[in-house]
């Protein structure tokens, strides 16, 4: 969405492949140029970040936004087997009238089913981009850019705080927690399993070995 093409690309090892007008019905298009991007590189972590324009176009059928979720997370998974995944919340709208309010529900009805699929799903985590916006259940004006009527775009303020977001989702390690499955007396308790980080290394471009985030 246009939202994210605002963020840039602060690291470079970071690679934003958003588009203005995305939405999650030409997913497929956007995620072929992102694999083409970084053929050479190892993906250690990819975000999703979409959702406001598939509000616009469906509205109330949140069935549907969920529908185009699911497959657009079974996609990247294809695409990257070995990767961790972040699916975005959908942040809100700013105003006031009858229509942003009803747009507004649907993102945090597609937001708590988002919530949802994260749980359920093997390396994929929910970052949480509504409350950004909101503070005492009040959206955040001075996050959004003031010449915009629609209410959709953000400013630099809101930009900054996405990417603060995106950047704890990025750096931060993954923890694996492993059952062992291992002969012992009955009367011993089996054990909880061991805990091990992955590696949160920061990487090179020069190297077509090593980690790029998508």
């Amino acid at each position: 969405m246009s939202n994210c093409t605002r963020l840039g690309e602060t690291d470079e090892n970071l690679l934003n492949a958003s588009k203005s007008g995305a939405n999650f019905e030409n997913f497929t298009q956007i995620l072929d140029i992102a694999v083409q991007k970084t053929d050479s590189f190892k993906v250690d972590k990819v975000a999703i970040c979409l959702g406001t324009n598939d509000i616009s176009k469906h509205k109330d059928d949140s069935d549907q936004i969920n529908l185009l979720v699911t497959k657009a997370v079974a996609q990247v998974k294809s695409a990257y087997p070995e990767s961790h995944v972040g699916l975005c919340s959908i942040i809100p709208r700013k105003g006031n009238s009858a229509q942003i309010n009803r747009l507004n529900q649907s993102a945090t009805n597609v937001n708590k089913f988002i919530r949802k699929l994260c749980a359920r799903e093997d390396n994929v985590d929910y970052v949480d981009l509504e409350k950004l916006f909101y503070k005492n259940g009040t959206i955040i004006r001075s996050m959004f850019d003031k010449a915009d009527n629609s209410g959709v775009h953000i400013n630099t303020e809101g930009a900054q705080n996405i990417n603060r977001k995106l950047d704890d989702f990025f750096h931060s390690p993954k923890l694996c927690v492993q059952e062992l499955h291992t002969p012992m007396d009955p009367k011993r308790k089996r054990s909880d399993g061991t805990t091990t980080p992955t590696s949160a290394d920061r990487m090179s471009k020069r190297s077509n070995t090593e980690p790029k985030k998508a």
